[in-house]
């Protein structure tokens, strides 16, 4: 079994009618992740606003989103949103 995975993925950034927008939507087979950008040092569960209710818009699952900043702490904003800092998430 190989230690790593190919995923053929197609990246976008959706902004709707309504104002709606978020910076980075990764396709993948099995659905969608969506990433918000942040150059704040602390998020808090307002940065995460754009990600609520994204999964309406979409024609595919909303697997989980993420705002990347440079908060050092990893916390949960809400089930399916997760702030992290974006060097630790690119590893």
């Amino acid at each position: 079994m190989s230690k790593y995975v190919i995923i053929r993925s197609m990246k976008n950034r959706l902004r709707t009618l309504d104002g709606l927008e978020v910076d980075l939507l990764v396709e993948l087979a099995q659905g969608y992740l969506a990433f918000e950008i942040k150059s704040a040092e602390r998020v808090s569960p307002v940065d995460a606003r754009h990600l609520r209710g994204l999964g309406e818009f979409l024609d595919k699952p909303l697997l989980h989103s993420f705002v990347l900043s440079d908060d050092p702490e990893t916390k949960s904003l809400a089930p399916d949103i997760t702030a992290i800092h974006a060097a630790y998430f690119l590893g």
